[in-house]
């Protein structure tokens, strides 16, 4: 099996012809660019047939739940956590009228991320302005330490925040009882002021974490439309060997068998990034974010898009991979100017 798709120079970043094939079994991404001449070859999975089971089709209900656009609104952050899209930094927050001026987009709604978006003091205002230039709901991705503040949860909603992304990940992972005491204040705060929680979200460090993952999903099972489960990959400051989402998904399917809790395969828009199953009724997502060398980009066709890289929006994998090079670049200039003063 060969197939031929694009995906990402690692060097300069551009998109480049590439191609998927099986060897001895595994499946590996081949690519050349021609404008660094930098050629790489990449596994994808080991098991090919495991890596073809992964595919599925898409359904109307699952991804009009996605469809949305992310705005960056802040690259400041009050955590640090290892597995994070887009770590932060101290630069100075966009001003909010040129983020609804760049927030045109097809998508029926919007997600304002980070870093962390509520460090902003003007996010109420954020999410009133950004509401009535576009008649779009507005929601946030949190780690929702704030939002431990009844008083400042009542601010946002008030100002028109329509729903909540939560990373919760697990007490292991945060590893400080104060900041997990707030997180879980938060979400008794969120559940009590019935702001709809569009997903509880976990992201692990190893196998290990699994269980840790499943009894507090069960523990919040009626409070949010669907739960994510997100692996370790090349991304942030990772501290833990990258999984194969097929080799994870073989150790979920156990630890549910263990457990005795019914699982069956969801058609959703599956892939090698992102793959769904029911379990007792209730939607996981298992997400394995790829980096710059494993990206394939006609899987990453559809929503939600993003708008991180000012005057462009696609994919929201895309354009984090984009981010962080532009960041890496930003910094590299602000480094050197301040060694040439």
């Amino acid at each position: 099996m060969t197939e031929q798709t694009t995906s990402m120079c690692p060097k300069c970043y551009e998109t480049i012809p590439a191609k998927t094939l099986v060897k001895e079994g595994a499946v590996y991404l081949t690519k050349h660019c021609d404008k660094c001449d930098h050629g790489e070859e990449v596994m994808l999975g080991p098991d090919a047939q495991k890596y073809k089971e992964l595919f599925g089709p898409e359904t109307k209900e699952w991804m009009d739940k996605i469809d949305t656009c992310i705005l960056n609104a802040t690259d400041r952050c009050n955590m640090d956590c290892m597995h994070c899209y887009h770590m932060p930094d101290d630069t100075a927050d966009e001003n909010i009228q040129k983020i609804i001026d760049g927030a045109q987009t097809e998508r029926p709604n919007y997600i304002l991320m980070g870093a962390e978006p509520t460090v902003r003091k003007d996010l109420p205002e954020l999410i009133t302005k950004l509401t009535e230039a576009y008649g779009k709901p507005v929601g946030i991705y949190t780690n929702g330490i704030r939002l431990a503040d009844k008083a400042y949860l009542r601010e946002l909603q008030d100002a028109g925040l329509a729903f909540i992304c939560f990373s919760l990940h697990t007490q292991k992972y945060i590893n400080n009882d104060v900041i997990w005491a707030k997180k879980e204040k938060a979400l008794t705060n969120i559940i009590a002021s019935q702001v709809p929680l569009h997903h509880i979200a976990f992201s692990i460090n190893g196998l290990e974490d699994t269980i840790d993952c499943l009894r507090l999903a069960h523990k919040y099972w009626g409070t949010c439309d669907h739960f994510r489960i997100r692996i370790p990959g090349v991304i942030g400051n990772c501290g833990t060997e990258p999984m194969y989402i097929t080799d994870y998904l073989d150790h979920f399917r156990e630890t549910l068998s263990e457990l005795n809790w019914p699982e069956e395969h969801m058609e959703a828009d599956n892939s090698p990034y992102h793959y769904n199953i029911d379990v007792a009724g209730k939607h996981f997502r298992i997400i394995r974010w790829p980096s710059v060398h494993e990206i394939d980009l006609s899987l990453l066709e559809g929503p939600p898009t993003a708008k991180f890289i000012e005057g462009t929006e696609s994919n929201f994998v895309h354009q984090a991979i984009m981010q962080e090079r532009l960041r890496e670049d930003n910094m590299r200039d602000r480094f050197l100017g301040d060694v040439k003063r």
